[in-house]
């Protein structure tokens, strides 16, 4: 046995062998790359109107996703991919503020289309420059109200205000933007969070106008409420969408929701189902937990799982400390100290969500926000983007056959990809695969508002008989 090692690492020493040996394993890992992570996106949809409208328009889904050859791993995806679009400059948004139903407040950070530029900054106000920032990097700005004070409204000034408004969109009727796509963030993500950028910027490109809802607290605006936000509460965005309905009345809507905010996304329509298909065209999901109990059962198992579990808390954490302004105090039904000590997401959402939002515990969060069981409810065309090395969300994790049983959910799984990662390329470029593939989506959803129209149809159509099928089963 000393011989044999002996003699492997003689021949080891050999430069001949060393060149041998290098070429063998490069030529393993590069068979492996080819084989295991290359491969055309699966695409999972009952064949219908939705699905044939899919592979159709969208070109990319018929072309394998080359996932950068050196960083395919799904946690190197995860955190790379916002570190290496960092150099991305800030977007020079223009701010809107509107004012909640119990006086909350968000903010819509639009970036327009050169076609509505000059329509979208009279009705707004003026261009914001710099003045949001993401969370993720220890957002200290929470304070500056003054920054955000343009186009607040109140639910008592609506009555007052809508004939204002009205008088001018007639005003601008021709040259109103006609198309209007709506990003929510994730966890504690905003306007200005890389991937929020790399996205918006490419639909600009495009020549779609895109707003992008901060959730309260987020992204400068000052948290004036104890509510914060969560993945089982849909209010905000459903008021946030009524009012751009009011404010853009001739205006399509499409909904890109990532990670936590496609959780979001996917409750609002599951929740006002046929409200949400008056107002919705379509919408995108991109790496959105489905089902948060087991989801995040994955992201407690010891190694690099448990490390991205701590990292997130500790972004709530770090949320949390600079609302205290708000959040402190006796009077509330959490005790901040305590929230702040959270190691993992689950502490965190014990200690804090839960209480928020009147669950008993973070488990009757998961159930409440998780959507696999929720397909039947929704009535708009949905496409959900996900990676199978997803973190957060393994392949037996997805929903897939209830995709596939779906007249207008499709899901679209690529092979690599992490958590909102999707970068592509030998040397990645600030536009990624995911960013490219929404952008064909949402272009071709626009220029064909007929056939979305039938589409929707048979969205209903489906939905409704399912609907029928869960009464009468319920009923015997």
């Amino acid at each position: 046995m000393v011989m044999e090692w002996s003699s492997l690492v003689m021949y080891l020493q050999d430069d001949n062998s060393k060149m041998i040996v290098g070429l063998t394993l490069g030529a393993g890992l590069l068979a492996y790359y080819l084989l295991e992570a290359v491969k055309r996106p699966v695409l999972a949809c009952r064949d219908g109107l939705w699905r044939g409208f899919l592979e159709s328009r969208l070109g990319i889904l018929q072309e394998r996703y080359w996932p950068t050859p050196w960083c395919y791993e799904a946690r190197c995806q995860t955190i790379l991919a916002s570190v290496l679009r960092a150099r991305l400059p800030d977007v020079p948004y223009i701010r809107e503020v509107v004012e909640l139903k119990d006086g909350g407040l968000v903010s819509l950070d639009w970036l327009v289309a050169d076609a509505d530029n000059n329509t979208i900054g009279k009705h707004i106000g003026k261009k914001q420059g710099n003045e949001t920032t993401d969370c993720n990097i220890n957002n200290k700005k929470q304070e500056t109200n003054d920054q955000t004070k343009t186009g607040v409204r109140s639910g008592e000034q609506e009555e007052e205000k809508k004939k204002e408004e009205e008088e001018r969109c007639e005003d601008g009727a021709q040259t109103q933007t006609k198309n209007i796509v709506v990003v929510l963030p994730g966890l504690t993500g905003s306007s200005q969070s890389e991937y929020v950028k790399g996205l918006v910027l490419t639909l600009q490109q495009e020549g779609l106008t895109c707003v992008v809802l901060n959730n309260r607290g987020i992204g400068g605006v000052r948290l004036v409420t104890t509510r914060t936000y969560c993945a089982a509460n849909s209010d905000d965005l459903e008021e946030a969408l009524d009012h751009l309905g009011h404010t853009h009345t001739n205006a399509a809507l499409f909904i890109i929701g990532i990670s936590l905010g496609g959780m979001i996304t996917g409750n609002y329509l599951a929740t006002r189902e046929r409200k949400a298909a008056g107002r919705v065209v379509a919408a995108a999901v991109v790496s959105a937990p489905w089902n948060m109990v087991d989801g995040l059962k994955g992201m407690e198992r010891p190694g690099l799982n448990l490390l991205l579990n701590w990292y997130l808390a500790s972004c709530l954490c770090e949320l949390v400390e600079s609302l205290s302004y708000r959040l402190a105090g006796r009077n509330h039904k959490w005790d901040l100290d305590y929230v702040k000590k959270s190691r993992t997401m689950r502490e965190f959402d014990t200690r804090f969500t839960a209480h928020q939002f009147g669950f008993v515990d973070a488990e009757d969060y998961y159930r409440a926000s998780s959507l696999h069981t929720r397909f039947n409810r929704i009535s708009v065309p949905l496409l959900c983007l996900h990676a199978a090395d997803d973190p957060f969300q393994p392949v037996p994790v997805l929903p897939t056959e209830a995709a596939e049983k779906s007249s207008h959910v499709a899901m679209v799984v690529t092979a690599r990809g992490g958590h909102i990662g999707f970068m592509d390329g030998v040397i990645p470029r600030l536009v990624y695969y995911s960013d490219r593939l929404l952008a064909q989506l949402v272009v071709a959803v626009f220029s064909n508002p007929k056939l979305m129209a039938r589409v929707k149809e048979e969205a209903e159509t489906y939905r409704s008989t399912l609907v029928s099928e869960e009464v009468l089963e319920t009923s015997m």
